[in-house]
């Protein structure tokens, strides 16, 4: 854990942002989870620009990785004015958020992420919308999310599954 760049500018709450290689973040990912990753991320697939960070709490001094979130199909260009689109369509990136350990899911660690990887995507790449997708049937994530200050958009089917797509004004 030492080898990692702690952001302790950016915290909330106790919980922490690390900018790892991807290398690190995919290795993390592959090691801590104590669930079948697959299971919840069918609408992962290929994404473009991603940017990983880890999710690390402080505890008794040490700093512990817990999950991570990856930004990414990052969308900052300026609309035509004659463009008919939706405006989050446009200066936004889209989250994908995972705590490792079911152990620690319910104790705000990830709304406080998500938070905090909001104010990073806002600070790093301009963005003015943050975008999401979750199962329909991970009620938490989507309590979660809307605690966070994320509104409803649309419901959709991908890949087979039924997923809320979500956004927040930045």
């Amino acid at each position: 854990m030492n080898r990692l760049v702690i952001n302790t500018d950016i915290e909330k709450s106790g919980v922490f942002i690390a900018k790892p290689s991807m290398t690190e973040a995919s290795k993390y990912a592959l090691e801590q989870c104590d669930y079948n990753v697959s299971e919840f991320d069918p609408a992962i697939g290929t994404c473009s620009n991603p940017t990983s960070l880890l999710i690390v709490i402080q505890s008794n001094g040490k700093y512990e990785v817990i999950g991570n979130i990856v930004l990414f199909n990052m969308m900052v260009f300026k609309k035509p004015d004659d463009a008919i689109v939706y405006p989050w369509i446009c200066d936004q990136f889209e989250i994908g958020i995972r705590i490792f350990k079911t152990h620690n899911l319910g104790k705000g660690y990830g709304t406080n992420a998500i938070l905090l990887a909001c104010e990073y995507g806002k600070n790093m790449f301009h963005a003015k919308f943050a975008v999401l997708k979750v199962l329909l049937t991970n009620q938490r994530a989507i309590k979660s999310y809307r605690k966070a200050g994320f509104k409803y958009w649309m419901t959709q089917v991908i890949s087979g599954h039924q997923m809320v797509s979500m956004y927040k004004e930045l």
